[in-house]
C-alpha cells in the first residue's frame, strides 16, 4: 500500500497530496488541464484507462491550440518588419535554453536579445527619420510619432 506524502513536483506538473494524486499540466497559455484524480488506495486499472483517454483528448486539443497560435503568430507582419531575422533567432534560442532549464545560457541570450532589439530600434528610427526627410515632412513630428506610438518595439515572449 502506498503511503501518502505531501510532495509537489513543479517541473513535471504532478501534484501528490494526501491520498489523492492530481495530475495537471500548465502550458504557455497559462491554462491548467486537469486529467483525473486517483485515490492511492485502489481503482488504478480503471483510472489508467480513463486517464489515457482523457490525455489523448487533451493532447489533441493542445495540439490544435498550439497550431492555431503558431499560425496567428506568423501573421504579425508589423513585428517582423521591425525585428531582424537574427533577433528572432536569438529569441528562439533563448526560448530553447529556458525550456531546457539552462539558466546561465538563458541569461546570456536574454542580454544579447536586448542588445539586438536596441540595435533594431536604432535602425528603425533612422529609417523613419530618413523617410520623413525624403518626403518633406516634419522631422520633429516624425520623432514624436516614433517615440509615442507608431513604432513601439515589442519582443515576443516565450513563456
Amino acid at each position: 500500500m502506498l503511503q501518502a506524502r505531501k510532495i509537489r513536483h513543479d517541473v513535471i506538473g504532478l501534484t501528490e497530496k494526501e491520498r489523492h494524486w492530481l495530475l495537471n499540466a500548465t502550458f504557455d497559455t497559462r491554462e491548467e488541464l486537469f486529467f483525473r484524480t486517483c485515490d492511492s488506495r485502489g481503482n488504478t486499472g480503471f483510472w489508467k484507462d480513463a486517464v489515457v483517454d482523457n490525455i489523448n483528448e487533451e493532447d489533441d486539443r493542445l495540439a490544435y491550440h498550439l497550431r492555431d497560435s503558431a499560425e496567428s503568430a506568423d501573421c504579425s507582419r508589423a513585428t517582423k518588419k521591425r525585428l531582424s531575422y537574427e533577433t528572432f533567432e536569438l529569441i528562439c534560442q533563448r526560448g530553447g535554453a529556458r525550456a531546457a532549464g539552462d539558466y546561465q545560457l538563458t541569461s546570456e541570450l536574454a542580454k544579447r536579445c536586448r542588445e539586438a532589439i536596441k540595435e533594431d530600434l536604432k535602425e528603425r528610427r533612422a529609417a523613419v527619420l530618413a523617410e520623413a526627410a525624403e518626403a518633406g515632412k516634419s522631422i520633429r513630428n516624425a520623432r514624436r510619432d516614433f517615440a509615442n506610438r507608431k513604432t513601439k518595439m515589442s519582443a515576443p515572449r516565450d513563456r
